[in-house]
């Protein structure tokens, strides 16, 4: 499988770029304290771990959101699935929306008039609840209208969504979409023609219709640019910074997840991905057997952390039949404690992914001082900049000789973990990331009101 871009040219591009981006961070500020209201469609959210990363930054946005803009109201779509999942996002300013239940289409009219029908039950009539019901439906079918769209009907000012495209799209009310790839366009084979479809479909609806779109690197950016007619000003890289968000967990915590996986602090490998084709689990088998095969009297272990599926599955057949034994370790999707506790105990952090518009993981591992080997291609090169050991993710052979250089260098490890810690640095707190995607809402509803 040949990749699709020159590493050094490309590494040199992002450099230049991801130094002006990180520069501009802190000039950002929220200009207004007018109160908004601002829709925000996490319908796609998927339960526990499947959406990776995605889900990881709408929630922590979110979370920013409600505190760094507490004038403004953030309603939050959300699906039945994980709707009560959400509920820790509950504040002063922040509330949830099931929009796949009936009685949640009309937030401010059937909504509303259950709770004032379930409050005035206990002190009128029966004909006269009646009564008051047929004038609120007159005046409610009056103010918003019978063909009114949700967003209408929520008065709402702007509509985010964190995951490319929304049903709820209505073209009076500005769109802000926030696309995290275009991996379907570079690689459709890792999907069903169906699905590649959609993906496809969904991103040219969102080219016609977001006022703004924001991605999550330079690379995504240069991407769309290239597979879309968009004016380059429509576009804006906000990269993600949540590499702070994995608290060091107590030393007990710490044992007990280790022990629980008969692993050994520094003596493992954690590649943290779901298993989707284009993690390319499959080759980084390939090279750690090799490895395990010329150093066989090392104990390092490797450990793929992810949600379950059916690539889940046959990738542990596969290490079955590969003889590795208890050398790979799958422990599943974990909560952010347990999975923090491998992250600081790990030896480094390996990531052979084929594709990413970001790799949060890289800068979550720099932060706590592990060191990384990472896959050269796509964004991951304008992540970890020199503070990571490169090699080509098509090629077993250079992962071998990664995981072997990383065990046996101790003044590389040293050189990468500060040279991490200071990368790590430079991007900042996710709540500067927050308040940039703040202002460009508050630069896309200036514009509607110009």
């Amino acid at each position: 499988m040949k990749t699709h871009e020159n590493h050094e040219q490309l590494l040199c591009q992002q450099e230049q770029t991801l130094g002006k981006v990180i520069g501009d961070q802190s000039r950002f500020s929220i200009r207004s304290i007018a109160p908004h209201r601002i829709a925000v469609d996490l319908t796609q959210i998927l339960p526990t771990g499947g959406n990776g990363g995605a889900k990881i930054l709408a929630l922590e946005l979110i979370r920013q959101f409600g505190v760094l803009a507490p004038t403004w109201e953030f309603v939050l779509l959300t699906a039945e699935q994980t709707h009560e999942e959400l509920v820790s996002l509950d504040s002063t300013n922040i509330r949830r929306l099931c929009v796949s239940k009936p009685a949640s289409d009309l937030p401010f009219s059937n909504n509303l008039a259950n709770y004032a029908r379930q409050g005035l039950s206990n002190v009128l009539s029966a004909s006269s609840l009646e009564s008051i019901g047929k004038i609120y439906r007159h005046i409610s079918s009056t103010i918003f209208g019978a063909n009114s769209s949700l967003l209408q009907r929520l008065g709402a000012d702007l509509l985010f969504c964190p995951f490319t495209a929304s049903q709820f799209v209505d073209t009076s009310v500005p769109l802000v979409s926030l696309v995290h790839d275009l991996q379907h366009v570079y690689y459709p084979q890792f999907f069903e023609a169906a699905v590649a479809a959609s993906m496809e479909e969904r991103f040219r609806l969102v080219s016609r219709t977001a006022v703004r779109m924001i991605t999550v690197s330079e690379y995504v950016r240069k991407t769309i640019l290239e597979k879309a007619d968009l004016a380059p000003d429509r576009v804006t890289t906000i990269h993600s910074c949540m590499q702070h968000r994995l608290s060091k967990p107590s030393p007990d915590l710490e044992r007990s997840v280790l022990m629980a996986l008969h692993l050994k602090p520094n003596r493992y490998l954690l590649y943290p991905a779901n298993f989707w084709p284009n993690k390319n689990h499959e080759t980084l088998l390939a090279g750690f057997h090799t490895y395990r095969r010329l150093a066989p009297q090392d104990d390092l272990k490797l450990v793929l952390t992810g949600a379950g599926s059916k690539r889940r599955d046959s990738l542990v057949a596969a290490s079955v039949d590969m003889g590795f034994g208890d050398s790979i370790v799958f422990p599943g999707f974990l909560p952010d404690p347990e999975f923090a506790a491998l992250m600081y105990n790990c030896s480094a952090l390996i990531f052979p992914s084929l594709f990413e518009g970001f790799g949060m993981p890289l800068l979550e591992a720099m932060a706590v001082g592990r060191p990384v080997l990472s896959s050269k291609v796509t964004s991951l090169p304008e992540v970890a900049g020199d503070a990571a050991l490169f090699f080509d993710p098509t090629r077993p052979d250079e992962i071998t000789a990664a995981i072997a250089r990383i065990e046996r260098d101790d003044d590389l490890r040293r050189s990468l973990i500060a040279k991490g810690q200071q990368r790590s640095a430079e991007f900042g707190a996710s709540v500067a990331m927050a308040e940039r995607y703040l202002n460009v809402f508050q630069e896309v509803l200036d514009a509607q009101q110009s």
